[in-house]
Order: structure tokens, then C-alpha cells, then sequence
């Protein structure tokens, strides 16, 4: 039924073992729980190799509720690092992308967009990049479809 029955884990630290692993795709479910400000390296890495209606799921996107209310006392590089990465994420062309409150926030992702999407990733990675520092979380205008 065109079905690997294949399951790969790898532990490494940090960027590197996901530049080995993506040689390796396409995937069809990409679990990441890593260094958290290199999430977008993660997700930038690995969604030109993930299979059309695949899933990428994120966890500890809230970080304690150190995203969506920072204590004020204290940076937390981490904290601000996944703010930025799940407005990345929000708006991201490609993706239905949805942050689920169990635990310490996991996300899903699916990859909706197909063969076209390598372009476009291209495009708004690089759009984002130049404008992302200091982002907040954010959401679609209301009514508009994600």
C-alpha cells in the first residue's frame, strides 16, 4: 500500500543530526522536542522533505506559560525564542497548523500545499526571517480561513 513500515529515532544535540536525517526523507510524521531556539532551523530543515498531508508535531510550545505571559523578572531566551517561532508557525503558507494547551503545548502541523510548496517555502522563510525579530504570537485576522 506504498506504507515503510519504517520508524527511525534519533538523539543527537542540536541542528546537526537533522541535516543527516533529512537526506533520509520523505517523511510522514517529523516529532521534534529539541534545543528550542533552533526550532525554525528544525522545521525549515524538514518540511521541504515532508510527504503532502504529512505532520510535524512540536512540543513545549508554551514553555510553562512563559510564552503567552513572560514573567517579567527574568529573560528567558527560550521563552522568547518559541514566541517567535509559533507566529512563524501560525503563518506559515504551507501549514494547518494548530497549538494544543496539554502539557507544555504541542503543536500540529500537516503539510497542505504539495509539489508547489518548495518555492513558496523558499519565498516566506526568507520574507519572515527579515522581519521576524521581536514578532509576537500571532493569529489570522478573524473569519479568515486556516
Amino acid at each position: 500500500m506504498g506504507v515503510k513500515p519504517e520508524t527511525r529515532y534519533a538523539r543527537s544535540g542540536g541542528v546537526s543530526i537533522a541535516y543527516q536525517l533529512v537526506g533520509d526523507g520523505p517523511f510522514d510524521l517529523v516529532y521534534v522536542d529539541a534545543v528550542k531556539t533552533e526550532y525554525r532551523k528544525y522545521l525549515d530543515l524538514v518540511l521541504p522533505k515532508l510527504r503532502v498531508g504529512g505532520v510535524i508535531v512540536c512540543d513545549n510550545l508554551l514553555w510553562g506559560g512563559q510564552v503567552a505571559a513572560p514573567d517579567e523578572d527574568r529573560e528567558d531566551p527560550d521563552a522568547d525564542a518559541l514566541r517567535s517561532f509559533n507566529g512563524y508557525l501560525m503563518m506559515h503558507p504551507q501549514l494547518q497548523a494548530v497549538v494544543l494547551p496539554f502539557g507544555d503545548g504541542v503543536s500540529g502541523q500537516c503539510d497542505r500545499q504539495g509539489q508547489q510548496r518548495r518555492e513558496s517555502h523558499r519565498s516566506f522563510s526568507a520574507r519572515h526571517h527579515r522581519s521576524s525579530e521581536g514578532s509576537a504570537l500571532t493569529r489570522p485576522p478573524s473569519g479568515q480561513a486556516r
